[in-house]
C-alpha cells in the first residue's frame, strides 16, 4: 500500500538510537515492518533493559547487534522470520532474564546458544519448526523457571534436558511428536507446578515419571495415544492441596483397580460419546495426611472403568516404582 514505517525511515538514515536517547531503558519496535537492523543500531544504549522487536519481518540479525546491551533483561523476537540464531548473537547478554523466540522459522538450536545467559528465567521457542533439541541446552541456566517448547516438530525429549533446573515451575511441550518419555525426564524438578504434554504421540507413561514432583498443581497428557495408566503413575500425581490431571482424548480403556477403592468402582459398557459429553468425575483421596482433590477428565470413547463421584480414604499400596538411575545422574 506504499506505507513506510517511520522507524524504517529513521534507521535508514540514522543507523543508531544512541545519538539522541542514550539513557533509554525501554524500547518497543514491534509491528514496524522491519526486515533488517543496522549492526550498530543499539550501540550506546547502556541502560536499555527491555527490547521488543516482535511482529516484524526480520529474517537475519547482525552478529554484534546486541553486543553492547549489557543490562538488557527482556528480549522479544517473536513472530519474525528468523531461521537460525547464531551463537555469537546472545553472547554479551549476561543480564538477560526473559528470551522469547516463538513464532519464527527456527529448525534447530545451537547446543551452546544459552550458555552465556546464566540469569535466564524464562525461555520460549514455541511455534517454530525445531526437530531436535540439544540435550544440554539448559546446562548453564539454573535459574530457569518457565520453559515453553510447544508446537514444534520434536520427536524426542532428551532425559537430560531439564536435569539441572531445580527452580523450574512451568514446563510446556505440547503439540510435538514425542513418542516416549524416559522415567528420569523430570528428576530434579521438584518445584514443578505445571506440566503440559498435550497433543503428542505418547502411548504409555513409564513408572516413576512423576515421582517426587510434590509441588505439581496441574498436569496434562491430553490428546496423546495412551491406552492405560499404571496405578503408580496415578498415585504420584501431586501431593499439593489441589491437582488438576487431564487425560482427555486418549485411548484409555481402563483405570488400574488397585488405585481406586474397590467398592466405589463402576463398570460401564464401551460407548461412543461426543466431546461435549466427556466424563468428568471427581476423585478424592487422602494422601500424605492431607486431602488432595484431583480432577480426571476421561476420553469420549473407549472407557470401560471409571470412579464414582467421591472416594474417601487412603490409597493402599500404590506400588510407586522408583526410577532406577545411576547415582551420578541423580546427584547432578
Amino acid at each position: 500500500n506504499g506505507w513506510i514505517s517511520p522507524v524504517v525511515l529513521f534507521l535508514k538514515y540514522q543507523k543508531s538510537f544512541s545519538n539522541w536517547c542514550q539513557k533509554l531503558n525501554y524500547l518497543d519496535l514491534s509491528k514496524n515492518s522491519l526486515e533488517e537492523l543496522p549492526s550498530k543500531v543499539f550501540h550506546g544504549l547502556r541502560y536499555l533493559d527491555t527490547l521488543y522487536l516482535s511482529r516484524n519481518s526480520i529474517s537475519d540479525l547482525p552478529t554484534g547487534v546486541f553486543g553492547h546491551l549489557e543490562r538488557l533483561e527482556f528480549l522479544d523476537l517473536t513472530y519474525n522470520s528468523l531461521e537460525s540464531v547464531p551463537l555469537a548473537l546472545l553472547s554479551q547478554l549476561r543480564s538477560l532474564k526473559d528470551l522469547r523466540l516463538e513464532g519464527n522459522r527456527l529448525t534447530a538450536l545451537e547446543p551452546g546458544l544459552l550458555k552465556p545467559l546464566i540469569l535466564l528465567e524464562k525461555f520460549s521457542v514455541s511455534y517454530n519448526k525445531i526437530r531436535r533439541i540439544p540435550p544440554l541446552l539448559f546446562r548453564y541456566n539454573k535459574n530457569l523457571n518457565n520453559v515453553d517448547i510447544s508446537y514444534n516438530h520434536l520427536h524426542k525429549l532428551p532425559s537430560s534436558l531439564l536435569r539441572n533446573l531445580t527452580k523450574l515451575q512451568w514446563f510446556y511441550c505440547t503439540y510435538n511428536h514425542i513418542e516416549r518419555l524416559d522415567c528420569d525426564t523430570f528428576v530434579g524438578n521438584g518445584e514443578l507446578k505445571e506440566l503440559r504434554m498435550d497433543g503428542n504421540h505418547l502411548e504409555s507413561l513409564p513408572p516413576g515419571l512423576l515421582q517426587n514432583l510434590i509441588q505439581l498443581e496441574e498436569v496434562s497428557f491430553a490428546e496423546n495415544r495412551l491406552t492405560s495408566l499404571l496405578a503408580s503413575t496415578l498415585a504420584q500425581i501431586g501431593t499439593s492441596v489441589e491437582t488438576i490431571a487431564n487425560f482427555d482424548l486418549n485411548r484409555l480403556t481402563s483405570l488400574p483397580s488397585d488405585t481406586l477403592e474397590q467398592e466405589a468402582q463402576t463398570t460401564i459398557k464401551e460407548t461412543q460419546k461426543s466431546r461435549t459429553s466427556l466424563w468428568k468425575e471427581r476423585w478424592t483421596m487422602t494422601r500424605i495426611k492431607r486431602l488432595m482433590t484431583t480432577w480426571l477428565i476421561f476420553p469420549p470413547m473407549g472407557l470401560s472403568l471409571i470412579a464414582q463421584e467421591t472416594l474417601k480414604g487412603t490409597v493402599s499400596n500404590p506400588a510407586a516404582t522408583d526410577c532406577k538411575t545411576k547415582k551420578s545422574v541423580r546427584n547432578r
